[in-house]
């Protein structure tokens, strides 16, 4: 039997809006994408199983699909001992529970033999199987419970057979409605779109703004943040910034309501930025210089550091400054004054009243001088400024001090000068004496006896002196250190005299170092010379 065009739309509705006791469902298997394990050669596509026809005959490339078995006829080889299946592929996560299977059916009979056995599978989970043919074309089954998934199979339970479907249909509640017949209507108002339960009618998301299994209860603030709460305490999940509390409906720390019924922030001045949640008054107190329950008022006079929060009394004053009876700060801390008496500032006392005492706190006078000083400040030397006022005191300090800087270091600089000409003029000997030829005074002979220099040299002579022999005291050694010093010969250290007399020459004669006749001697460094003996010979 071929169905008119009209009569394959009526079922088409009918499967996409079935009624069943008065009751409304829904085929979502309608419109979807479908597979097959293989097609019988010339046969149409697997949407023929869902395409709402349940006429259950079978029409190529129109109505039903049928798989097969055979190479020689199937459109892709089929392993033998291989169960045939078809599927929907829903596109996305639905409740899955209520369906309805068609047979294939003509004139020649029932074609259950190739729909029976079968399982229904969600997403790879059993939902359902079906073991012996009905005697009507058609079975509706229900999965054991709800299940949620998106491709749903149907597997033929019988090897080495073609399976026949003609359609196959996936039912829910109708949109509004739930329950297992879809019989009450209907979901709550503002259950978000996809979140009811078809089955129990409850609600798995609300609404913004409201609440309850039904979503039929608003939230308890508007100050819930995007205006969402807990679907079933009703509380905020989140504030908005500010807001506090299950509800939102309180100040979070360092906000308050003061003055208006939203939450601001707290005066900058409390302390900690810590205010009651209602009125804004300072819990901790306020800020350095500030009084008030808002403490939004200047603590006064100047001068005044911290005061009481409530009575503005200064508490205690700023640097410079001591606290008076009265709790004023006007009167300066010890070692300062004021220059006037409308300065706002402190000005340092000079430091030099008697014992290092403060000053007047109102003048800047010393009550007492130390000795040698004078003047009401005390800037007055005795000796240097004798006649200096002390209103010019502060001029003259700077050019003396100035003036015995420069004295001290001129005398510094001297001091150096000297010590370098002196060091110099010691060192230095003129050309023309580089070479020098002394007579020597009459020594006597040690003869490895201990004798000792004169206790004062004799003044130097230029004068040739009697002849003189110097006799060594070790035969083995040809040379001994002498030292010569006034034209004194001195067997050991020159004795303790005047820098001034001591002969400073250096010889340059390559001579012999004593003279024939033994009266001389060429020196050749400034205190010593090692002579080499000669034979005695008389004059």
């Amino acid at each position: 039997m071929v169905l008119s065009g009209s009569s394959v739309l009526l079922l088409c509705l009918y499967s996409i809006i079935l009624s069943v006791d008065g009751q409304n469902f829904v085929n979502v298997a309608i419109n979807k994408s479908y597979n097959q394990i293989s097609k019988w050669a010339g046969q149409g596509p697997s949407s023929n199983a869902a395409n709402g026809d349940t006429s259950g005959t079978l029409v190529v490339n129109k109505t039903c699909i049928h798989t097969d078995f055979d190479d020689t006829v199937s459109d892709r080889p089929v392993p033998t001992n291989t169960f045939h299946w078809w599927e929907v592929d829903l596109g996305r996560t639905y409740p899955v529970q209520d369906i309805t299977v068609w047979a294939r059916f003509n004139f020649v009979g029932n074609f259950n033999n190739r729909l029976y056995p079968f399982t229904i599978t969600v997403d790879n989970q059993t939902c359902v199987s079906v073991t012996s043919a009905p005697s009507t074309r058609s079975l509706s089954v229900r999965c054991t419970s709800v299940m949620y998934g998106q491709v749903v199979r149907l597997t033929l339970k019988k090897t080495s057979q073609s399976l026949n479907l003609c359609e196959f249909q996936i039912f829910e509640c109708d949109a509004g409605r739930w329950g297992d017949r879809c019989e009450y209507y209907r979901c709550g108002r503002y259950c978000a779109i996809g979140k009811c339960d078809k089955k129990t009618g409850k609600c798995s998301a609300c609404t913004p703004g409201w609440y309850g299994e039904q979503c039929n209860k608003a939230c308890q603030s508007h100050s819930c943040l995007l205006h969402t709460c807990h679907q079933t305490t009703g509380r905020c999940l989140k504030c908005y910034a500010g807001y506090d509390g299950h509800t939102c409906t309180e100040c979070e720390d360092g906000f308050s309501k003061h003055n208006s019924n939203t939450c601001s922030p707290c005066s900058a001045y409390c302390k900690d930025r810590n205010c009651h949640g209602d009125t804004g008054n300072c819990m901790q107190g306020c800020v350095d210089g500030r009084h008030g329950a808002t403490c939004n008022t200047t603590c006064s006079p100047a001068g005044c550091q911290t005061c009481h929060q409530h009575s503005g009394q200064c508490t205690a004053c700023r640097p410079l400054y001591n606290l008076d009876p009265n709790s004023q700060c006007k009167e300066c801390a010890d070692g300062f004054y004021r220059k006037t008496a409308n300065a706002v500032h402190c000005t340092e006392c000079s430091g030099r009243c008697h014992n290092n005492t403060p000053c007047n706190k109102a003048t800047g006078d010393c009550d007492r001088c130390p000795p040698g000083w004078e003047g009401q400040r005390c800037f007055k030397d005795l000796v240097l400024h004798s006649g200096v006022s002390d209103g010019e005191v502060d001029k003259l300090t700077g050019p003396v001090v100035g003036a015995i800087t420069g004295v001290g270091l001129l005398l510094v600089v001297s001091l150096l000068l000297f010590l370098c000409w002196k060091q110099r003029s010691q060192n230095t000997v003129s050309e023309s004496d580089k070479t020098t030829t002394l007579a020597l005074d009459p020594v006597r002979s040690h003869n490895n006896e201990n004798t000792a220099p004169p206790a004062v040299p004799s003044p130097l002579s230029a004068e040739p002196q009697a002849d003189t022999q110097h006799e060594i005291r070790d035969p083995g050694n040809p040379y001994e250190q002498l030292h010569i010093y006034n034209n004194m010969v001195f067997e050991r250290e020159l004795p303790a005299v005047s820098e001034s007399r001591a002969i400073d020459v250096t010889a340059t004669s390559k001579h012999a170092d004593v003279s024939p006749d033994n009266s001389y001697v060429n020196l050749t460094t400034p205190t010593s010379k090692s002579v080499k003996p000669r034979s005695k010979k008389s004059k």
